[in-house]
């Protein structure tokens, strides 16, 4: 019984590795691709902008993060862990699957247009410069 329990969570402790890593890869190249789509954060531009307008920005871009979370985390949930059913370990009870948590960070890390537009609008409400 200690044998099987000791597998098992080593499986659990593989399992997320794997949930981790493919998630943050994911995360990585998909903030690559969103900083394609989203126009950059230009000073010249975004000083003719109204707050409203950029709230809206901002507002897009995380509606299309969660979008794209959404969906890569069902994705996921197709492809087969190697260790399944081994000693009766069931990878979709792993709560990181659901949580999609690497993912939604690393994307967020990585979105640069996302981060200078943050800033921007928080400067544009402080009425204090920020450096971008």
């Amino acid at each position: 019984m200690l044998k099987k329990e000791i597998i098992i969570r080593c499986i659990k402790i593989i399992d997320i590795a794997y949930i981790f890593s493919i998630y943050a890869v994911a995360g990585f190249f998909l903030s690559i691709l969103l900083d394609r789509i989203f126009p950059l954060y230009n000073e010249s531009i975004y000083k003719t902008y109204s707050k409203t307008k950029i709230v809206l920005q901002i507002c897009l871009q995380f509606a299309v993060i969660g979008i794209i979370v959404y969906l890569i985390k069902n994705l996921f949930e197709l492809i087969p862990f190697p260790f399944e059913g081994v000693y009766g370990y069931e990878h979709k009870k792993v709560k990181e699957i659901d949580t999609a948590i690497p993912l939604t960070y690393t994307i967020l890390f990585f979105q640069n247009s996302l981060k200078q537009k943050l800033v921007y609008l928080s400067s544009l409400y402080l009425k204090t410069p920020f450096l971008l």
